[in-house]
């Protein structure tokens, strides 16, 4: 967690890693990796009450979404006595988390509408987070394919508050932001092994990757006409500032990353700005039904790379992760055997065991786990 984002999160003080199935299927690991983030949310409130960071990497990211519904719940329900944590004193962080292709025997639910902050980051050409919009484009497919390989891990290290990625900030009404960011691909996966070969001349393959590029852009929303307008190329100014000193995270499996930040009111964690990117766009996308269909050869293969990185226990946290690096590189600094260290840390939803983590700026651990997936 420590090196995820570029050291975003490295002044976290703890780094709490919360018990996620990460190879089981969503339909089980989402539920209880729910319930073993949600129950950690609700004991740091009991125990400590500071600000957190809740967050989960890769196959972890679905607990995190399933949290937020339940959170929503006590919010409206006035009769139970439990009082979610407010806007001010927690926000979320979610990697890689996979697209709807990967949910098989449980539904797929979307980021809900909350008070909450919300950071999502996939790599470009990622294709368990960042799958093609028109899975008609035959190269964008084969194209998220490799990128599932190469990306999924390595771009979690991507320092993206310093950087230039592709970013954007929506306001919902009860006043929360989510703050969407890709990181940039520097080149095509699907020509990853013609760079690296010495048979194919580097003119030639620039020349190729320049014609089609545009080809395989072309399959993203966020590049059509209608959504250009609503996206930056840039550095995020609206990102969350370090977190201050004695913050607590937990993780859950490999995945969900829940951050607290003791904040005495200077040097502590700023959550995201508020600020409103425009409307939603109106492009039409194919349908649901026909993306599912269209992409199921590439969710299959993207589902491999997901389960071998869901190991319990994985963790990303100092680790210079390479393509098979989710399973080997599945330190176990801070996770005890059994449990997934998870959130963008210990377990980078940038590829590690899916879980849930819970976060204090002092020690950040994330994952795969109850965090984000893709």
């Amino acid at each position: 967690m420590r090196t995820a984002f570029g050291g975003y999160f490295a002044a976290y003080e703890q780094r709490t890693s919360v018990p996620f199935p990460g190879e089981a299927e969503f339909a089980v690991s989402v539920p209880e990796g729910s319930n073993n983030l949600y129950d950690a949310i609700y004991a740091h409130l009991d125990t400590k009450g500071t600000p957190l960071t809740i967050g989960g990497v890769s196959k972890g990211a679905p607990s995190v979404v399933d949290v937020l519904y339940r959170l929503m719940e006590d919010a409206q329900n006035t009769e139970d006595g439990i009082t979610p944590p407010s806007a001010d004193d927690m926000n979320v962080a979610i990697y890689g988390a996979p697209g709807r292709t990967f949910f098989i025997g449980t539904k797929y639910q979307p980021v809900p509408e909350t008070p909450y902050d919300i950071l999502i980051v996939s790599a470009e050409y990622d294709g368990i987070a960042d799958f093609p919009d028109n899975p008609f484009n035959i190269l964008a497919l084969m194209n998220a394919a490799r990128g599932a390989e190469l990306l999924h891990v390595d771009a979690a290290f991507y320092d993206v508050a310093h950087n230039p990625v592709y970013y954007r900030v929506d306001e919902n009404s009860l006043g929360g932001t989510t703050t969407t960011v890709v990181v940039p691909a520097s080149r095509l996966p699907l020509l990853h092994d013609m760079y690296e070969s010495d048979v194919w001349d580097p003119n030639f393959t620039a020349a190729l990757e320049k014609m089609l590029r545009p080809i395989i852009d072309s399959a993203y929303k966020r590049n059509w006409a209608s959504q250009r307008k609503y996206w930056t190329f840039d550095i995020p100014a609206t990102l969350p500032g370090a977190p201050g000193p004695a913050a607590e995270t937990f993780s859950a499996g490999a995945a969900p990353e829940l951050a607290t930040d003791d904040r005495d009111g200077e040097g502590g964690r700023q959550f995201p700005g508020r600020t409103t990117a425009g409307a939603p766009d109106h492009e039409t996308a194919p349908d649901d039904d026909v993306v599912d269909e269209a992409s199921r050869d590439v969710g299959g293969a993207a589902e491999d790379i997901t389960d071998d990185a869901a190991h319990d226990g994985a963790t990303l946290d100092d680790a210079a992760l390479g393509e098979a690096a989710l399973e080997e590189a599945a330190l176990k600094d801070d996770a005890p055997e059994g449990d997934a260290a998870a959130g963008l840390g210990n377990d980078a939803d940038a590829a590690q065991s899916p879980g849930a983590d819970v976060e204090t700026p002092s020690e950040a651990t994330s994952g795969e786990g109850a965090a984000a997936d893709s």
